[in-house]
């Protein structure tokens, strides 16, 4: 675990960034108090070059909504769409990408923007019908 002496902000040895979740407190001795810490879930990048699978392939994120994400992707100079919902890997702290098996699933490839754009939009739709149906359950 590494901790910042300025901010208190904490690196844990597995990359997991955390952060103070409150001022922190120091005592007259010097001594810094304890502190409440909350997650920070590692978002994805705006633009990257692809590993494994996708290795080379150039990825940039056009439009990121609460509920999914459309990357434009360049593989050697032949451009499509990725659109794909919001999913969080609670186990490793972060946002994830999709895999090969999860196209068809919660992850589509379109040649056009616009077709990548009514996807997106279908995501949202969705999403926001999930989020009233929990509502109205757990009322």
């Amino acid at each position: 675990m590494y901790i910042c002496n300025s901010c208190g902000s904490t690196i844990s040895n597995k990359g997991i960034y955390i952060k103070p979740y409150n001022e922190r407190e120091v005592e007259p001795s010097g001594f810094v108090g304890l502190f409440l810490f909350k997650l920070i879930m590692k978002q994805l990048e705006k633009y990257f070059i692809g590993k494994g699978q996708v290795k080379g392939f150039m990825f940039a994120q056009l439009k990121k909504t609460k509920y999914g994400y459309i990357y434009r992707v360049n593989d050697d100079g032949r451009i499509y769409y990725e659109t794909f919902e919001h999913k969080e890997n609670t186990r490793y702290n972060c946002v994830s990408l999709p895999s090969n098996k999860s196209f068809g699933v919660w992850a589509w490839t379109f040649k056009t923007l616009d077709g990548a754009i009514n996807k997106l939009d279908e995501i949202d739709i969705m999403g926001e019908a999930r989020e009233m149906a929990k509502e109205v359950f757990n009322a």
